[in-house]
């Protein structure tokens, strides 16, 4: 069973960090969810809240995609185009990394952690799961 409310994550870890702003605060997130709230990047830079967003993509609403594979046997309307999310999230004014390889998370959640405002990392993964 998947989480499903598209789009929680980050109003979710953004609230999470308010009420509590010494804790650490992470949120994971599949690429089109994140599409459903990124905007919510802009207050996060405006009010310097420290947040690191994983957001795992894709190219596809993944959730979907299974369902319809399960019971219907095929996909229709689950690939989606994604912005540069690295560029999208510096654009915004936030960090913004991709992640290739599992040896670099460490040195990204570091630098996550030591900057005062929201950090976008990129992970980059397979469709094959969806099968």
């Amino acid at each position: 069973m998947e989480f499903g409310p598209l789009g929680f994550s980050l109003p979710a870890a953004i609230g999470a960090k308010l009420a509590r702003p010494h804790q650490p605060v992470a949120a994971f997130t599949g690429d089109g969810s994140f599409l459903f709230s990124l905007q919510e990047l802009s207050t996060a830079v405006q009010e310097k809240i420290q947040v690191l967003v994983f957001v795992f993509n894709d190219s596809c609403y993944g959730s979907v995609a299974r369902f319809q594979r399960t019971r219907y046997g095929r996909t229709i309307g689950t690939d989606i185009v994604n912005p540069d999310f690295v560029a999208l999230a510096q654009g915004f004014g936030a960090q913004g990394f991709r992640c290739h390889n599992v040896l670099q998370l460490p040195t990204l959640v570091d630098r996550a952690f030591s900057y005062e405002g929201p950090t976008v990392v990129e992970i980059p993964i397979e469709t094959d799961w969806v099968g």
